[in-house]
């Protein structure tokens, strides 16, 4: 509900008409789009992944080399 709100307040910024038609039009809009939608969502969330593995890699490793020092 949150995230049909939020795109109909911009339907009404963008096109000046009333909330309630604002609220339809951007429905339909989400609903015409959700495969876009899902591929973006998977597309960041890999993203994110490989940043967190990254991230990861590179602190463990830098700890590994110091633990190793004598």
């Amino acid at each position: 509900m949150k995230f049909l709100n939020k795109n109909a307040y911009i339907q009404t910024a963008i096109f000046g008409s009333n909330f309630c038609s604002s609220a339809k039009k951007a429905f339909f809009l989400i609903l015409r789009n959700i495969a876009r939608i899902g591929a973006v969502t998977l597309v960041s969330e890999f993203v994110i992944i490989i940043g967190k593995v990254f991230i990861m890699a590179m602190t463990g490793g830098e700890r590994a080399k110091r633990a190793s020092e004598p």
